[in-house]
């Protein structure tokens, strides 16, 4: 029953897009290029949460993204995580969740994913990539584990690459908040596994547990 539970979420999107979004078999074209910076900013100067003290080994996963058409982001909030997102979010690995992006390229909602790889640590706190966004797929989405952590991430959802004009932006800078996956139940950053059953609807933090994580930049180049 758990596993249809972490399924459901992810079947049922995936097929309320395919209704929503007819595949676009049109090749892209003049691609712009755009580095993508993440730089990681969660010290024990800006950290005022109430789950517990900031943790001596505190440090983030490499990211995985992707460039993909509106509202197609990897999560949505008040819905249940999918496998991908729960791996992701509980131990960092983002194997399954780069399948389940391969299965939204192979159905045209999104056109490639990407990885940024950085330090382990917040003493060299910047991790790095460069992506194309093109006519049809100029939104950005990422993830990153928050560790230790029982199930916390970061994530951007939806950038859009373009202005209103239709002309492409040359840079973008936002805060990256914290999100709660809703599959473990532990109260601090070091909290043991504790599993969550039935599993919760994603959540974003807030009030004093809204830090700031990092900072997303992207360049054009």
């Amino acid at each position: 029953m758990r596993l249809l539970l972490y399924l459901f979420p992810t079947i049922l999107f995936f097929s309320l897009t395919n209704c929503n979004d007819e595949k676009d078999n049109t090749i892209p074209t003049n691609g712009v290029t755009y580095r993508v910076g993440v730089t990681f900013n969660w010290t024990t100067s800006n950290h005022t949460s109430n789950q517990g003290d900031f943790p001596k080994n505190a440090h983030f996963f490499p990211v995985i993204g992707a460039v993909h058409k509106n509202n197609n982001s990897f999560f949505r909030t008040a819905d249940l995580a999918s496998p991908g997102i729960q791996l992701m979010a509980e131990t960092g690995k983002i194997s399954t969740l780069s399948s389940e992006i391969d299965l939204q390229i192979s159905q045209g909602l999104v056109y490639d994913k990407f990885f940024a790889q950085g330090p382990a640590s917040n003493s060299e706190n910047k991790f790095i990539s460069e992506i194309k966004a093109y006519e049809n797929y100029h939104f950005l989405s990422l993830v990153s584990m928050i560790a230790p952590s029982p199930d916390w991430f970061i994530a951007a959802r939806n950038i859009n690459l373009k202005n209103e004009d239709g002309t492409w932006k040359n840079q973008v800078i936002i805060d990256l908040h914290g999100y709660d996956s809703g599959t473990d139940s532990g109260k601090e950053f070091t909290s043991p596994n504790h599993p969550t059953s039935p599993v919760d609807e994603i959540t974003r933090f807030n009030g004093n547990d809204d830090i700031i994580f990092a900072t997303l930049t992207l360049t054009r180049l």
